[in-house]
């Protein structure tokens, strides 16, 4: 996988969104869980504990194709709230696994 800084190919808006269920049963969460899976607009989705179910991030050519995304999504999933946070800028970059924490070799 490559990285690149896509504000050189094109312009772009990305958005972390939360998202809340209906309901809170097997099926919603696999329904869900598939639909995402195909949404090309979505980068990344994470089911998480607390007020919501998920937090996803967007990337977008602009805010009503983000708005698109989420009426189709709202439309066909059991989805009940959106909260979407638009993106200023990125303080700080993933630049790979802090290994050195996580297996406490850090002195």
């Amino acid at each position: 996988m490559a990285n690149f800084d896509i504000t050189k190919i094109c312009d772009s808006v990305t958005l972390l969104t939360e998202v809340t269920l209906k309901e809170h049963n097997p099926y919603s969460f696999r329904k869900f869980d598939e639909a995402v899976g195909k949404e090309q607009a979505m980068v990344e989705c994470y089911q998480v504990s607390g007020p919501y179910d998920y937090f996803a991030r967007f990337i977008c050519r602009d805010v009503a194709g983000y708005r698109g995304v989420t009426e189709r999504l709202t439309e066909q999933l059991p989805i009940s709230n959106i909260q979407s946070h638009c993106v200023m800028s990125k303080v700080k970059k993933f630049s790979g696994y802090p290994l050195g924490h996580l297996l406490d070799l850090e002195t």
